[in-house]
C-alpha cells in the first residue's frame, strides 16, 4: 500500500494567520497490479463575527486568532496552501460557501436613544461588579429605589449604583434587560471563549459567576428562540445628588443646553438583527449551505485585478494574488494562451479552483488561492456572523480520476455532526472530479496533460 498524506504549512507573521486545507489522501496499490482509489474531501469553516458588546465598535474575530479588524474596516490575512509531504503527485480542487447574519440595514454605530426600543439592539457591557456579592462587601451600593427621571420615579428596569460617598462619589445607570438567541445573527456562536455575553447575575449572586455563565448561555446555544438571558444594557446621563430631597436625578432632556451626552439615553444600533442566514454556494455542492444552484461571483476586471466580491455582502471583498489565479470558462479557455504564470484557474462554470500542475512529492501550491478578506466599514457589522466554509477536494493525478463521478463535497452525516463541533472534518469520499468533455472540455484536456500517475485506462507515455 502506498499512503499519501497531504499537511498544510506556512509562516504566521503578525498579521498572518494559516487556514489549513488538505488532511489525507489515500492511494492503494491493489495485488493485481491496477489501482483502486480512495480520494479526499476536506471542509474547514472560518467564522468571524463581531462581538455586539461591551464598547460601540465592531470587533471582528477570525476564530482561532486575536481580533484582527475593528469597526472601521480591515482586512483579515488568510493564506490557502497546500503541501504535499508523500511521493505521489495528486490534484487538488478548492470551493467555497459562504453564510451571513447581521444587524438590518440602517444600523448605526452605537449611540445612546430616549428609550430601549429606538435603541434597538441593546450595547451589552459586563456589570456583575454591581451585582456580585453582599450590599455589605459590594463597593457599589444599590440606590435605585431613591433614582428619580425628571423628577418622576425611575422607569421599570433602570438602575442606579453608587460607589463613594460626597465629593468623591460615583455612579453607574444600568438598564436591566433581556435577550433570546434570535435577538443575535442565526449563527453566532454563544460558546466561544473571545465571545461569551456578560450575563447579568441576580443581585447579591453569591457563587461562581463563570458556571452561571456558561449555563446561562448553554440555553441561547440551543437556539431554539424561546430561552432568555438576562443581561445589562448600557445607560448614559448625568446623575445629580439631591441631598434635600434624599435622591438622585437625571434628566431626558438638559433645558439649558448643556451637552447631549447629559440626558439621559439608553446605548443600542437602532436596528435589530433579522436573524435571517444569508447564503451562497460557489459551486452548488449545497453542503453547508441550503439547496440551489451554483451562483457565479463577480467576475471580469475584478476578478482580474486581484479580489472578488462576497456573495453574500458587496462590503466583503475575497483577495487572492494577481498572478496566482485566472478565471475563465473550463470549456473553452486557452489555457496554453491565457494560463501565463497562474496557478490556480477559476471555472466560471462549476465554481471551482482548480490547481494546475499535480502536487508532486516535497512541493507547495505556488500560490494562495485565496490571501485575504477585506471587511469595509458597514454599521450592519456591529452585530455580524460570517462564515467562510473552504473545501477542498483531492484525487490522485491520475486521468481516469478527472472523469470518475464527483460527491460534490459532501461528507457523511456523522462528520457533518463533527463539523459542526469543531470546524473541520476529513474524510474520504471515494470519488473524482466528475469532469466531462461537454461542460469542461478545455479544462480536462489541460489536466489530463499533466496526470504523472498511471492507471488502467489511460498509460502515462514515458
Amino acid at each position: 500500500m502506498k499512503k499519501i498524506q497531504f499537511s498544510t504549512k506556512g509562516k504566521d507573521g503578525q498579521k498572518k494567520k494559516l487556514l489549513s486545507i488538505l488532511a489525507a489522501l489515500i492511494l492503494i496499490l491493489a495485488l493485481s497490479g491496477t489501482y483502486a482509489w480512495k480520494s479526499y474531501t476536506d471542509w474547514v469553516r472560518n467564522h468571524m463575527q463581531s462581538l455586539g458588546f461591551d464598547s460601540g465598535k465592531v470587533t471582528i474575530v477570525e476564530e482561532f486568532t486575536p481580533p484582527v479588524i475593528t469597526g472601521e474596516g480591515g482586512t483579515i490575512t488568510k493564506k490557502v496552501d497546500v503541501l504535499n509531504s508523500t511521493p505521489v503527485a495528486s490534484f487538488v480542487r478548492v470551493s467555497m460557501e459562504e453564510q451571513i447574519s447581521k444587524l438590518a440595514d440602517g444600523a448605526t454605530d452605537s449611540a445612546a436613544y430616549k428609550t430601549p426600543e429606538e435603541a434597538g439592539f441593546p450595547v451589552i457591557f459586563d456589570a456583575k461588579e454591581y451585582y456580585l456579592g453582599t450590599e455589605a462587601s459590594r463597593e457599589w451600593k444599590d440606590m435605585s429605589a431613591k433614582l428619580r427621571v425628571d423628577g418622576a420615579a425611575a422607569p421599570a428596569g433602570l438602575k442606579l449604583f453608587v460607589k463613594g460617598t460626597g465629593a468623591n462619589a460615583e455612579s453607574a445607570l444600568v438598564f436591566e434587560t433581556t435577550v433570546k438567541s434570535d435577538s443575535f445573527p442565526a449563527n453566532f456562536n454563544f460558546k466561544d471563549e473571545k465571545f461569551l455575553i456578560p450575563v447579568r447575575p441576580e443581585m447579591n449572586y453569591a457563587n461562581d459567576y463563570k458556571e452561571y455563565q456558561i449555563q446561562e448561555l448553554d440555553k441561547l446555544q440551543k437556539k431554539d428562540g424561546k430561552s432568555e438571558v438576562k443581561v445589562a444594557q448600557k445607560v448614559s446621563g448625568l446623575v445629580e445628588r439631591n441631598t434635600a430631597n434624599d435622591t438622585y436625578d437625571v434628566k431626558t432632556t438638559h433645558v439649558d443646553g448643556s451637552a447631549a451626552d447629559k440626558n439621559l439615553g439608553y446605548w443600542g444600533y437602532k436596528t435589530k438583527v433579522n436573524n435571517a442566514l444569508k447564503e451562497a454556494d460557489w459551486a452548488g455542492q449545497n453542503v453547508f449551505v441550503k439547496a440551489g444552484t451554483p451562483v457565479t461571483p463577480q467576475k471580469g476586471t475584478a476578478f482580474d485585478n486581484g479580489k472578488v466580491g462576497s456573495l453574500v455582502s458587496d462590503k466583503i471583498t475575497i483577495n487572492y494574488s494577481t498572478a496566482g489565479v485566472v478565471a475563465g470558462k473550463g470549456e473553452s479557455f486557452d489555457f496554453k494562451a491565457n494560463l501565463g504564470n497562474a496557478k490556480w484557474f477559476y471555472n466560471e462554470e462549476d465554481g471551482y479552483f482548480y490547481y494546475m500542475t499535480p502536487l508532486t512529492s516535497g512541493t507547495q501550491t505556488g500560490a494562495s488561492v485565496i490571501n485575504s478578506i477585506t471587511f469595509a466599514k458597514d454599521p450592519t457589522f456591529n452585530l455580524v456572523a460570517y462564515d467562510l466554509h473552504v473545501g477542498s477536494e483531492a484525487i490522485p493525478a491520475s486521468r481516469i480520476m478527472l472523469t470518475a463521478p464527483s460527491a460534490d463535497g459532501n461528507i457523511t452525516a456523522e462528520n457533518k455532526v463533527k463539523y459542526d463541533k469543531d470546524g473541520k472534518v476529513t474524510e474520504s469520499n471515494g470519488y473524482g472530479f466528475g469532469l466531462t468533455k461537454a461542460k469542461h472540455g478545455n479544462l480536462l484536456e489541460y489536466l489530463s496533460g499533466q496526470a504523472t500517475i498511471e492507471d488502467s485506462e489511460t498509460p502515462i507515455k514515458k
